[in-house]
């Protein structure tokens, strides 16, 4: 008699062991790059790469349905004006022309420690003819 009272639990155990098994064991990645082939060729590595570690890895798109057109907008401006005001995000871009400065400022301040064997005849006019017939 206590037998019977105690299958529906352990039966219920066995199968949350299971699932907790198939959970644990399974593998989960919110990328693109799990639709791309598992032994890429070099150009599908650098796009795999760039997918889960590079700059679109990061990219974050929002979109404002309901209402009627105006409404939409001021509310596309007001939220990418305190997006900008929070350091959790590097750029917010929202449609209008992007002040690319200070990337560039900081790009030109570093361009020469892009790996050691970089130096400023790297990006001379006969350094790049050479690095093109290479």
């Amino acid at each position: 008699m206590m037998r019977r009272h105690f299958t529906p639990v352990l039966l219920w155990l066995a199968a949350l062991a299971i699932c907790s098994a198939v959970i644990l064991q399974s593998r989960y990645t919110a990328d693109m790059s799990a639709f791309l082939p598992n032994k890429p060729t070099a150009q599908e590595q650098v796009l795999v790469d760039q997918l889960r570690d590079g700059l679109i890895s990061r990219l974050l798109l929002v979109g404002i349905d309901g209402g009627d057109a105006r409404i939409r907008a001021a509310l596309s401006r007001a939220l990418a004006a305190q997006l900008r005001q929070q350091a959790a995000f590097v750029s917010v871009n929202n449609g209008e022309p992007v002040d690319a400065r200070p990337d560039e400022a900081l790009l030109f301040k570093y361009r020469y420690l892009l790996s050691p064997t970089t130096t400023q005849q790297t990006f001379s006019e006969a350094g790049l003819h050479q690095a093109i017939a290479a």
